[in-house]
């Protein structure tokens, strides 16, 4: 009895400790992102938006209201005060992009925020772990600095020496070069980023970066270090029409830097790029992004970003014109170094010539490691497969297209043993050969460098048959090797943003990665690359590209996934008029509401040329797929006439697309990708979806033997 007695006790405290307990312990805020990043640096952005994630240990828990405080001080955010922005008690239960209403912020300065919510019995949560933004700089007229460049020909070195008299209490430094940079201070690489900044049409917008650097700088003399690689603004070495590449050269390497020192007094110094630095030529020879990189160390001047060191004889700097487009904050997961990869084997396929298998394909680099005498000349050439004799084959990596093979080279300097990658390219590669190596290289003379945007990690996927586990891990290599900045199609041939590929990818890098920032950014190089109002097939930058009916939903497509999968309204506010733009345009060019006219199926069950599925299939399904999607968007958005009109002229298209392809004795629209492509988009009449899936799995399953189609014998 007593033991009974002493659970019912028990269970009463835990009833009375749940029902009325003053702080919901069961509910908590954390992970708190300010526009998708957390703690981000340059936020240039009047109305940031603010999300967090809850975290609960009891089952059927929910949000009900929230509040959040914004302080300019951590002491006043501690003492649970707001001086910035105090929402006060808000009743809601949205916890993503909640937009900030508070004071006008000002530019580069630091805002604390954190965040405490109620659940479903109104009961309070204990605040969030603190989190913070930095505004970037919001004015054009912040801007002190001015871009500069150089008068020679060469890949710049650009170096500013200057001093400090007292202990800075903070430094920021606010960057951009053109195409790539890489910044150093006093000998050393400031952060981790790499082929930065990231891709944009830099007529239009050019990205700048953030660098917290308060604990780089010393009393007495500092230097500033910048290096200037072409990447997308001077790509002047592949210029074929092929894809659209012949009038990608916006002008010569330039950098905009500007370094702003407060001290403990509240006083302040600016470091600006002016023509009072100074610039020379280096050890990297060349760098491109399809033809590879050439470092001579023959031609270094060692302690050229050290105080010190005598730049009498380089060349004082010019002011250029800037790329014409408004500096930006980078929005966007940068570009990083992302794993390490070790070779698996090497072969020696002829002699002098050694061949690294890495036993993976991926985008990115690798770094070498060698002991020479000095003017030792190491060539590395790249590519995805071998040749029949075991060397690699270069047809893989493009060259038709290109009219170059990648390749980079190292000249010794003959002090020991000498560590190299390269800065400014990347290549697609799963086989390395190695030339000019004297001796026999070993497996630690090499290592793979896996490259590419630092989107953070949001789903796995793992099953009891090892078979889909490979196949998503293909998948998924795959796709980070095309992760830079932009979409890219291959991280080898092309390198180019097409809607296509953005298109088929999308919701596979939203389901493996967070990466709403990643295209929010890319919509708007979507925007800013539009042509007489259209998407543009290549994005950004190109300057061409075409415009076709079928990839340029793209568009529409990736505006509904961030609403879909993280329920932004606010880049259906920002492109509702594009998307209905080009909705019309589908209208105006369609025959009976079918177009005719697209891309098309590139890649058909069995490579079967000409495709099976017509164009007018694959547009037409795309057709009713953005009047589909804009129909509910406008209904997101309280647009009801326009709701109503995209739901008809959707209801108009499928009619049409099942009177022009569909056999509704045979239930089938003629083909495995017909099949598919009816029933993935929806456009099947719902009573016969069922009989036109079994066609599909008849078609594959016993004819097919649990293919896709192949091609006739001959």
């Amino acid at each position: 009895m007593v033991k009974i007695k002493n659970i019912v006790i028990w269970l009463i405290t835990v009833f009375i400790l749940h029902a009325f307990g003053e702080k919901a312990e069961t509910i908590n805020p954390f992970d708190l992102t300010c526009e998708y990043l957390k703690d981000p640096l340059g936020m240039d952005h009047p109305a940031p938006r603010l999300s967090w994630k809850l975290r609960s240990d009891a089952r059927d828990q929910k949000q009900t209201a929230y509040r959040i405080l914004v302080s300019d001080q951590p002491e006043v955010l501690n003492r649970n005060e707001g001086n910035i922005w105090d929402s006060r008690k808000v009743q809601s239960g949205q916890s993503i992009q909640t937009g900030y209403d508070g004071l006008r912020l000002e530019s580069a300065k630091r805002y604390y925020w954190k965040v405490r919510v109620w659940d479903k019995n109104d009961r309070a949560s204990a605040w969030s772990a603190p989190a913070y933004w930095e505004t970037g700089l919001l004015e054009t007229e912040s801007w002190k600095a001015g871009w500069i460049g150089l008068k020679s020909d060469v890949v710049p070195y650009l170096r500013k020496t200057f001093r400090l008299s007292k202990t800075p209490r903070e430094a920021r430094v606010y960057i951009s070069g053109l195409g790539y940079y890489e910044l150093r201070l006093n000998g050393r690489k400031v952060g981790d980023h790499v082929l930065d900044p990231g891709q944009t049409d830099y007529e239009k917008r050019t990205f700048y970066t953030v660098y917290d650097v308060t604990g780089e700088l010393v009393n007495g003399e500092n230097v500033i270090g910048v290096i200037l690689g072409d990447g997308w603004y001077n790509q002047s070495v592949v210029n074929t029409e092929k894809y659209g590449w012949k009038h990608v050269v916006y002008g010569k390497p330039k950098l905009i830097c500007q370094l702003r020192i407060t001290y403990e007094d509240g006083s302040q110094d600016l470091i600006l790029s002016d023509p009072s630095w100074k610039g020379s030529s280096g050890p990297i020879v060349s760098s491109n992004l399809y033809a590879g990189e050439k470092y001579d160390t023959r031609l270094e001047k060692k302690g050229w970003d050290l105080p010190g060191f005598d730049d009498r004889t380089w060349e004082s700097a010019v002011p250029v014109d800037g790329p014409g487009g408004k500096l930006v904050w980078q929005n966007i997961p940068p570009v990083k170094v992302k794993q390490t990869i070790t070779p698996k084997t090497i072969t020696n396929p002829s002699p002098g010539v050694y061949v690294y298998d890495m036993g993976q394909n991926f985008a990115g680099w690798v770094r070498l490691k060698i002991k020479a005498t000095k003017g030792t000349v190491i060539q590395l050439r790249f590519a995805e497969w071998l040749a029949p004799n075991g060397n690699i084959d270069p047809a893989s990596t493009g060259i038709y297209a290109t009219g170059v093979i990648p390749t980079d080279t190292y000249i010794c300097k003959g002090e020991g043993t000498e560590y190299w990658e390269p800065r400014f390219t990347y290549h697609g590669f799963q086989y390395v050969e190695i030339t000019g190596f004297p001796g026999i290289p070993g497996l630690e003379t090499l290592e793979g460098k896996v490259v590419y945007s630092s989107l953070p990690k949001a789903g796995a996927f793992e099953c009891s048959d090892n078979r889909f586990n490979q196949l998503h891990q293909m998948a998924w290599w795959t796709e980070v090797s095309n992760l830079h900045s932009i979409p890219t199609d291959c991280p080898n041939r092309e390198k180019c943003g097409w809607l296509g590929d953005a298109f088929l990818t999308s919701d596979m890098v939203l389901y493996n990665f967070d990466a709403a920032a990643f295209w929010t950014k890319y919509l708007l190089d979507i925007e800013t690359s539009r042509k007489n109002g259209l998407p543009s097939n290549i994005t950004p930058g190109r300057r061409s590209g075409g415009i076709s009916p079928d990839w340029g939903a793209a568009f529409i497509q990736i505006v509904w996934n961030l609403y879909l999968y993280y329920g932004d309204t606010t880049v259906i506010r920002k492109h509702y008029e594009g998307m209905t733009f080009f909705l019309n345009h589908l209208g105006s060019i369609s025959n009976n509401h079918i177009v005719e006219t697209g891309i098309g199926s590139i890649f058909p069950p069995g490579r079967i040329y000409p495709a099976e599925t017509p164009q007018a299939f694959t547009s037409t399904a795309l057709f009713y797929f953005c009047a589909e999607a804009m129909s509910q968007m406008a209904k997101v958005m309280g647009k009801t006439q326009d709701s109503n009109r995209h739901a008809e002229l959707a209801q108009t298209i499928k009619t049409s697309f099942n009177k022009k392809f569909y056999d509704p004795v045979a239930k089938t629209y003629g083909g495995q990708e017909k099949n598919a492509l009816a029933l993935a988009f929806m456009l099947v009449p719902e009573t016969d979806e069922k009989a036109v899936a079994d066609n599909l799995n008849r078609d594959t399953e016993e004819i097919h033997h649990g293919h896709q189609k192949r091609p006739l014998q001959q």
